[in-house]
């Protein structure tokens, strides 16, 4: 089984705001209670995406798990890396990127079917597939929203989409 989060940047003026470290933090803790462990993170280039990167990293140590490898993939600065490239080792990705390269996945990929793109929102999409190239070949099994303004996830399983 794979899982993918796909995350948007927190709130930020260039870089991450006070609230916007604080959200993305928050989300990074419940995907952390939600007993996932996030093997790497990979994140566009920019200061946004990098800083949430880090505060995705800092919330999974603080909360008791390892720190993940933390990856600059520039094609998230343009849209979504190939997910068949993936380290099948990985059974974790996050994913950080901006809301337009997050609506181009669903473009992409449109077995993904509709992700939330506010700031500092977070996808938790399963696959039961045993490797990256099929992940990015089929739909997934189940599908989490997660926000940190709000002390439950919202989910919605794929058959409400």
């Amino acid at each position: 089984m794979k899982k993918l989060i796909i995350m948007r940047h927190g709130d930020n003026v260039g870089h991450l705001t006070k609230a916007g470290i604080s959200s993305i933090f928050n989300v990074a803790g419940k995907i952390g209670g939600a007993d996932v462990k996030i093997d790497a993170i990979l994140h566009s280039p920019t200061d946004r995406t990098t800083e949430t990167a880090h505060v995705v990293a800092e919330s999974i140590m603080h909360h008791g798990g390892a720190c993940p490898e933390i990856l600059v993939d520039s094609s998230l600065h343009h849209g979504i890396p190939d997910l068949s490239k993936l380290k099948d080792k990985w059974d974790t990705v996050c994913l950080v990127s901006h809301m337009p390269n997050i609506d181009s996945m669903t473009w992409s990929y449109p077995l993904l079917g509709r992700l939330s793109v506010e700031e500092g929102d977070a996808n938790l999409l399963t696959f039961d597939a045993g490797n990256w190239k099929n992940v990015s070949r089929s739909a997934p099994t189940d599908k989490l929203f997660l926000r940190a303004d709000n002390d439950s996830f919202q989910k919605k399983l794929m058959t409400s989409l």
